[in-house]
This record gives C-alpha cells, sequence and structure tokens, in this order.
C-alpha cells in the first residue's frame, strides 16, 4: 500500500517593522482610530501645535505635525523650522521626536520616550532648539540629543510611597541588628533617618538631562561628523570626509595638535577616522563633548583656512609633542622587555606575592591590555616635516588599472597599485609624519 505524506511549509514570517519592532510586539499594532487621536493631538494643540494629517501615518502609528518656525532670537542666531513626530506603541511607551533644521538644510533630532505627553511636551520645551543648531566660529554645527528620564521619575504615587515603606522597614531592622535589641528610644539623628526614608525620592521628570547622541557640521568644504553612543564610555569617535570626486589630503596628527585628548587620524578607505578622548559619565559627559567639539571647529576653521605650508610653521611644537605621546605605548614595552631580564636578580622568597606577580606577568598584561577601553596602538612614532602639498581639497582622480610596460621579450601589464606602491608621497601618508 503506498503512502503519501503531505507537509505543510508555513510562510516565514518577515521580522517585525516600526513601532511593532520598537515595543516587540510579534503581530503588526492596529492602526490609529480617530478617537485616539484627538485624544493623542490633545496636549500639543493646547501649545499651539496641529496635527498633519496629510503626512501622518495612520497605519504605522506615526503622527506628524506641522512645522513650526523659530525666527532669530538673541539666544538664537540662525532661522529655523521644526517638526514633530510622535510614534504611538501599544504598550503607552511613545516616541517623541523633534526635527529641527536650517536654510541650508542641515538637520538635526531630539529623541525622547515615555508615556505622560505633557511631561514629554515640557522635557522637550527645556531643550531649546538653538541648542540643536548653533554657530560656532562661522560654521553651523546640527547636534542631536537624546533625553531620558531619570528613573525614580517614572514611578507612581503609591510606588514612591511604597518604596519608602520599604526603606524605612530597613532602616528599623538594620537599627535594631546594630543596637543588639528589639524596642528602645529613637534618637534625633535615627528621627531625621526615618523622616528621609519615607520622603519619597524628588520627582526629577521635568528637568532630565539631554544627552548627545550625535554632531555634524561643514567646515571649509569638509564634513566633520561625531557618532556617540552611551557605551562608548571616554572615547567619542569623529570622521572627516570631503565630498564625492574630492579627496582629502591632511597629514594625521591635523586634530592631535588641540591637546592629549584628540587622537591622531587614520586613512580609511575615502574618509580619516580618529577619536576623541572624554568624561565618561553624564551629564559631565555631554558637557564635555559639546567644548571638545567646539575647539575642534575652530581649529579645523582656522587651519583650513591657510595653506598646508602654515600648519607645521604654527604647530611645529605641538607636532612634536603629539608625536612622543603616539610613541608612548611603544616605550611602555620596551620598558617592560628591559626590565624582565633584571628580574633574576631580585632577592625574592619562595612565598612571596612578588614572586607570584612576575611569573603570571605576561597573561595579566595581555588581559589588561584588551581590557581598556581604548587599546593603544603600538607604532614607531613618526618625524614631523613640513607639508608639501598645495592645497587641502584636491580632485580625485583614479590611477588606471594597468599599466603596459615594453621589454625585449614583449610587454607586461603592471597593476596600478603597485606602482602607488613605489610612490614616495602617497596621498596624506608620508606628509603626516
Amino acid at each position: 500500500m503506498t503512502r503519501i505524506r503531505v507537509v505543510r511549509d508555513e510562510a516565514r514570517r518577515l521580522p517585525p517593522s516600526g513601532v511593532a519592532a520598537r515595543t516587540g510586539a510579534e503581530s503588526p499594532a492596529l492602526p490609529l482610530t480617530h478617537h485616539e487621536i484627538l485624544a493623542l493631538v490633545a496636549p500639543f494643540t493646547r501649545r499651539g501645535l496641529h496635527l498633519d494629517m496629510a503626512a501622518s501615518q495612520r497605519e504605522a502609528r506615526i503622527l506628524r505635525f506641522k512645522p513650526l518656525p523659530h525666527p532669530p532670537s538673541a539666544t538664537q542666531a540662525l532661522a529655523l523650522e521644526s517638526r514633530l513626530t510622535l510614534e504611538v506603541a501599544t504598550n503607552d511607551r511613545h516616541r517623541l521626536v523633534r526635527q529641527v533644521w536650517d536654510t541650508t538644510g542641515l538637520c538635526a533630532t531630539a529623541t525622547l520616550e515615555g508615556s505622560d505627553l505633557e511631561i514629554m511636551l515640557d522635557q522637550l520645551d527645556a531643550l531649546p532648539v538653538g541648542r540643536q543648531i548653533d554657530v560656532v566660529e562661522g560654521v553651523t554645527v546640527a547636534r542631536s540629543y537624546r533625553i531620558d528620564s531619570p528613573p525614580a521619575a517614572g514611578l507612581s504615587g503609591r510606588a514612591r510611597g511604597l518604596t519608602g515603606g520599604l526603606l524605612h522597614a530597613g532602616a528599623r531592622l538594620v537599627r535594631g541588628l546594630g543596637a543588639g535589641q528589639d524596642e528602645r528610644a529613637p534618637g534625633p539623628a535615627e528621627d531625621k533617618a526615618e523622616a528621609e526614608a519615607r520622603t519619597p525620592p524628588p520627582d526629577q521628570s521635568a528637568h532630565p538631562q539631554p544627552m548627545l547622541q550625535g554632531a555634524m557640521a561643514r567646515v571649509a568644504g569638509v564634513t566633520l561628523e561625531l557618532r556617540t553612543d552611551r557605551f562608548d564610555g571616554p572615547v567619542v569617535p569623529l570622521r572627516l570626509a570631503a565630498d564625492a570626486g574630492l579627496r582629502l589630503r591632511i597629514p594625521e596628527d591635523l586634530l592631535a595638535v588641540i591637546g592629549w585628548s584628540w587622537r591622531p587620524l587614520r586613512l580609511l578607505v575615502s574618509d580619516w577616522r580618529g577619536s576623541i578622548r572624554v568624561a565618561a559619565d553624564e551629564p559631565a559627559r555631554t558637557a564635555d563633548i559639546e567644548a571638545k567639539l567646539a575647539r575642534t571647529i575652530r581649529h579645523l576653521a582656522r587651519t583650513l583656512a591657510t595653506p598646508p605650508a602654515e600648519f607645521h610653521r604654527r604647530h611645529r611644537r605641538a607636532r612634536w609633542r603629539a608625536s612622543l605621546q603616539r610613541g608612548i605605548p611603544l616605550l611602555i614595552g620596551l620598558l617592560i622587555l628591559a626590565a624582565a631580564p633584571a628580574t633574576q636578580w631580585l632577592p625574592l622568597a619562595d612565598d612571596s606575592v612578588l614572586r607570584m606577580l612576575i611569573f603570571h606577568a605576561p597573561p595579566l598584561l595581555l588581559m589588561g591590555f584588551f581590557m581598556l577601553r581604548e587599546i593603544p596602538r603600538i607604532e614607531l612614532p613618526p618625524i614631523p616635516r613640513a607639508l608639501t602639498f598645495p592645497a587641502w581639497i584636491q580632485p580625485d582622480t583614479p590611477a588606471p588599472t594597468t599599466r603596459t610596460r615594453t621589454h625585449l621579450g614583449g610587454s607586461v601589464e603592471t597593476p596600478a597599485h603597485a606602482a602607488a606602491d613605489r610612490d614616495p608621497s602617497p596621498a596624506g601618508g608620508s606628509d603626516a609624519g
């Protein structure tokens, strides 16, 4: 008897997108109804913000509001325009995004999440639009922020009361254990501690601290882009690039001459990548990034406005300092190698802790090397030399793919990169020093 087996092959589900992807919902969210839209836009309407139904997407649960102009003022140098976008989530964890742009099209964003739209609008109003797009040394800078509320700000009154009660009970338990008895009259200091334990934490939702997410500026035809992440810690990467069809030719220590916090640049295909060392914790981290970003823009504006030959003359001492700074990792490695043979003459006992540390020094040093937030680059520091190229930005003329070379036995095609390797002055390499 012949058996027939039927196998059902279900279509593979596509990953959720939009609001469903952010909220973790497996099934697509239902479109917004008119009653939901009226309830959501009420806080915005009271502030003079009107819904743009033509630009909104009910199926994707995205509401967009009409643009709002911001004329120049005493605290705002440019004429700006802003627009709000509300991503409505099914779990009442909405996302509000404010886009700000100037007349040239440079755009910056401010993003925050929450459940109370009134509080979210208050937090967004606390961040002026002039801080998102500002002018530094005649250069327009677009800065994007993320606003995170403190953990205690999202607690309700009942939750704060329960937290205060638990803290009060814990304080009484610790006091009883420390005194060694169950009942005794509390002192004045204990009454104050109990009062502080019962007091709920202050609600700081109205004044959150904005955290910088990224920044972009155009300085003399060069695009400066900076992207930050809360997990980057004390290191913030940056990128320098020219427009399409052009080549940026700069030395590696172009930004390192500013100070110890600026690292040398590296050429990656057509972009120059570097980093800046900043404070590790908020809110000092955002303030430090803003201050060092302003110093970087001022330095670039003044440097790119002069010929490349002036760079070595103006920053001769700073270039030598930056070169010696690049040699510190190599110097530390050489000192460790030089000190290793001398350990055999140290009078150490068999059970000495120092002997154990010396014996396990290689794996400990290797672990410490990879545990660093910023892995050092071990290299031979270059010698600063004067720049000989005529301009910072040059046309990008790609070399031909092959070159024909004729000899007695015939013709041989030589790849262009082989000839470029023999070029004594590649783009940005030898002049970097």
